[in-house]
């Protein structure tokens, strides 16, 4: 019978715990959407942000893309 009452109180303590930890979860997934919200917005910032990266991060990609594909040409060309 001890065993039985063991048994049944570890089923109760993890159901409590899973409980307790997904309403953890959901309250704070609410205050994560309530504070998006309340967030200021700097869309066009943000964006102008974005392109200015971009344009000036342009001729680096160029650059590496091109080692890259000349590294990987020899690689193919010692593979053959």
């Amino acid at each position: 019978m001890n065993a039985v009452r063991r048994t049944i109180v570890q089923i109760g303590q993890d159901t409590i715990a899973f409980l307790e930890g997904y309403g953890n979860l959901t309250i704070m997934t609410v205050e994560a959407f309530w504070a998006i919200r309340k967030m200021p917005r700097y869309v066009v910032q943000v964006v102008d942000q974005f392109l200015y990266i971009g344009r000036r991060s342009l001729p680096i990609v160029l650059i590496t893309s091109i080692f890259v594909g000349l590294a990987l040409g020899v690689q193919i060309g010692t593979q053959m």
